[in-house]
């Protein structure tokens, strides 16, 4: 019965030691790709929207100052042309 209870102990620092704070890392890890593929699509849905934009008027928009907190007016002038940011200082022009 000592012997089980030991083993037991072990069992459970193991987990509450090592195997909970990997799991609580790799829920983070796995929310902050989950939160980037959510702001891809979005810009997917977006750019899919001005493609399909038959008109050659400038395009009136809220822009995204950060974390979805504050918001600013916008015109776009040709808005068949966007550049995205796609990491490390580095933006792509898309028409």
């Amino acid at each position: 019965v000592d012997e089980i209870r030991t083993k037991l102990c072990e069992y459970t620092a193991f987990v509450d030691g090592t195997l909970k704070p990997d799991l609580e890392s790799a829920v983070t890890a796995r929310e902050e790709v989950e939160s980037e593929i959510a702001e891809y699509e979005e810009l997917s849905s977006q750019l899919k929207t001005l493609h399909e934009r038959t008109d050659a008027e400038p395009l009136e928009s809220l822009v995204d100052l950060g974390h979805r907190v504050a918001y600013c007016r916008a015109e776009v002038e040709d808005p068949k042309t966007v550049f995205v940011h796609v990491g490390l200082g580095f933006h792509v022009e898309m028409k």
